[in-house]
């Protein structure tokens, strides 16, 4: 299994148009699982991971 991390900017959240691109890069069927935190307790950062689903 090869694993693909995309790093935010500390204090921010994810990015959902920067995942949308990683997978339409790897549109080819690379990306199996997509992964990630909710809330980061130490900096109280919130993902909307709805927002990240829309584009996965």
């Amino acid at each position: 299994m090869t694993v693909q991390r995309l790093g935010f900017a500390k204090q921010c959240p994810a990015d959902p148009e920067a995942v949308a691109t990683t997978l339409a890069s790897k549109a080819d069927g690379g990306i199996k699982v997509v992964l990630m935190s909710h809330v980061d307790t130490t900096s109280s950062v919130r993902n909307d991971v709805a927002a990240v689903h829309g584009v996965c």
